[in-house]
């Protein structure tokens, strides 16, 4: 018969193999288990590197499991929280947490001694809490590890409130490790919220702008064709910051030594410095990105690199050749395998993006320019930007870009950051930027090749070397360098016209099962609706028949080809509400016609949304048919 230690093993290897693995090849601590006077078990143990400071008791020598209780008792979970416990010690406190709260209540165990977590699962079941998906063991070896947990457990984390729990005796083991870890893992649900947030307003925009960029897409060369094209060659990556304006002289110069790569809110300012950069990157998704490529001149021509994302205006405003990222959804709408244009994280800024392409591309070093990410210069863009070209109707000799910087520093300054600054000492980010400044520190360590930070007084990024921007030109070849054409050869008049005929028949599939989606969901919310009434007024109603019908119009909404998966992708708020709900309702551990009323209610509720989200759909496939068709009788 297997041991309890192979029971909790076995249903966490189902589900995370690799820490069940480093479970197993843990230090075996069970000899050091002694009994607490109520018969629990606590472990008592020296502190590695601390042998004189005398050994340290895990739990309570009297009664761990009520001194867990106690530990939870100010606690307030809702039914749908996480709890990111900091030391897991012998479980007691995840135990408490499970008899106390609802069994929809998420726990994430860190924990720095894997010896510690082998002798919890030789002590207490967890295995159906481990199966269930509800308790998960997690040691993050780097803020990109915290991240990444809470960006794959999107719909967990963000069901409810985050909670920390400390252990304190844990921390006697590792303090540091605990400590940073507390720190990556807030700084990553601030940043999955800032995430979630954006795709839950945005949805709408988003998916025009998918589809007003079809024609560009499914005609333009992807970022696979140029991986590696420039490699062994120095990149600098220039983004909008104030800094940059002190910098653009020296730019000039290193336009024949290096590969420039002007994020496209910096394209303007460094166009108007006469310099052309090799080429730039668009992510924004918002029309008026469309700004950065007006007055350009000589560089009105440069190449850029666009993620479909962005604002369908400002990719039409580009004068320049086009290269695309992948996009899923798109590929999904079209009937495209995904990879077909080369995956490339964006991320959530152009600089981002752009790192990730000069990667991409090969070049190292990189050095990055203008990135200041914070208010040192007082102000955050370099003037010159579409950025300020906004507030112009605004400015006067009692109104200028400092006033309304230092205006909207004000109105944000509860969510201040301070960081280390290149120059050394400290400046201050907003919530925005001090994630442009952990995602960069992220890139960069993954990086096999040299970062340079050549921004004075800007915030300072993991894994990047601070030198002055003279210095690091200085170190560049000095033979120019022979930049190769930076975009593929365009599609032949042949391949344009089967690329966009596939379009074409994509997009009519995809309408017509839209069209039937929309139906069967019109259908499907007044037969959850009526079966919810009827189980609430009368309890002894046919319930199996009830939901019967309700399951056969989900059934064919769900047959609905690509259109459901597409319409449930782009209504992320919808989709999140109805996990909520599923949790809700499994917390209350109900039965016959109370659960059937429940999820007749979850249902009405997420195919309503669903409909909402599918007529903002139809129209925007309708445009991209329109625009597909006119390529094709064009030509253009």
């Amino acid at each position: 018969m297997a041991t309890l230690l192979e029971r909790n093993l076995l249903a966490l290897a189902r589900v995370l193999p690799h820490e069940a693995k480093r479970i197993l090849d843990a230090p075996d601590f069970t000899p050091l288990l002694t009994p607490a006077r109520s018969g629990a078990m606590t472990l008592e143990r020296a502190v590695p590197g601390a042998e004189t400071a005398g050994p340290v008791l895990l739990h309570s020598r009297y009664d761990p499991g009520r001194e867990a209780r106690r530990a939870v008792e100010g606690l307030s979970l809702g039914p749908t929280d996480t709890v990111f416990l900091l030391g897991f010690g012998l479980g007691y406190t995840a135990a408490a947490i499970i008899a106390t709260q609802s069994v929809e209540v998420s726990i994430v165990a860190i924990e720095a001694e894997p010896g510690h977590l082998r002798a919890a699962l030789s002590l207490q079941d967890f295995t159906a809490e481990i199966a269930a998906g509800r308790l998960a063991f997690f040691t993050p070896s780097a803020p990109g590890d915290a991240l990444k947990l809470v960006e794959e457990n999107v719909e967990i984390v963000f069901g409810g409130k985050a909670h920390f729990v400390d252990h304190e005796p844990s921390r006697r083991f590792a303090a540091d490790y605990y400590r940073r870890c507390r720190g990556w893992l807030a700084d990553a649900v601030e940043h999955g919220r800032m995430l979630l947030a954006t795709q839950m307003l945005l949805p709408a925009r988003q998916f025009e702008n998918f589809m007003g960029n079809v024609v560009d897409y499914v005609t333009s060369p992807g970022v696979r064709e140029l991986a590696g094209v420039f490699r062994g060659l120095p990149g600098v990556l220039v983004g909008a910051g104030p800094s940059l304006a002190a910098d653009l002289p020296l730019l000039r110069e290193a336009r024949e030594r290096a590969i420039i790569l002007a994020v496209s809110t910096a394209l303007r300012p460094v166009a108007a410095a006469g310099i052309t950069p090799h080429f730039t990157n668009l992510v924004d998704f918002h029309g008026v990105s469309a700004r950065y490529f007006e007055d350009l001149g000589a560089a009105e021509g440069v190449p850029v690199f666009v993620d479909p994302l962005a604002a369908h205006e400002a990719v039409a405003a580009c004068r320049g050749p086009k290269v695309f990222k992948d996009d899923p959804v798109l590929n999904h709408v079209l009937d495209l395998p995904d990879g077909v244009k080369g995956d490339l994280d964006a991320g959530g800024s152009v600089a981002h993006f752009g790192f990730a392409l000069l990667e991409m591309l090969g070049c190292d070093p990189i050095i990055l320019v203008g990135l200041d990410l914070s208010y040192a210069a007082g102000v955050t863009h370099v003037p010159g930007t579409a950025f300020y070209r906004q507030w112009r109707a605004l400015l006067s000799p009692f109104c200028t870009f400092e006033m309304l910087e230092l205006e909207c520093l004000l109105r944000r300054r509860q969510g201040l950051h301070p960081v280390a600054s290149t120059a050394g000492g400290v400046v201050y980010t907003n919530p925005d930027m001090h994630s442009y400044v952990r995602d960069l520190g992220l890139l960069a360590g993954r990086f096999k090749g040299r970062c340079i930070n050549a921004t004075p007084r800007g915030a300072l990024i993991e894994h990047t070397v601070p030198v002055p921007l003279a210095e690091a030109l200085r170190a560049l070849p000095a033979r120019p360098v022979q930049a190769r054409a930076v975009a593929p050869k365009a599609l032949d008049p042949d391949a344009r016209r089967a690329a966009l005929d596939h379009a074409r028949a994509a997009l009519r599939r995809r309408r017509e099962e839209v069209a039937a989606a929309l139906a069967a969901y019109e259908r499907l919310v007044p037969a959850a609706t009526e079966a919810a009434r009827r189980l609430a007024a009368e309890p002894e109603a046919d319930v199996s028949r009830l939901a019967a019908r309700v399951a056969e119009q989900k059934a064919a909404a769900r047959a609905c080809g690509r259109a459901h998966s597409l319409m449930v992708t782009m209504s992320r708020a919808v989709e999140l509400a109805r996990l909520r709900r599923e949790r809700e309702i499994r917390g209350r551990a109900l039965a016959g016609a109370d659960l059937a009323r429940a999820e007749a209610e979850r249902d009405a509720e997420f195919f309503s949304g669903l409909i909402a989200r599918g007529r903002e759909i139809a129209p925007a496939l309708d445009r991209a048919l329109s625009a597909v068709e006119r390529a094709l009788g064009t030509g253009v």
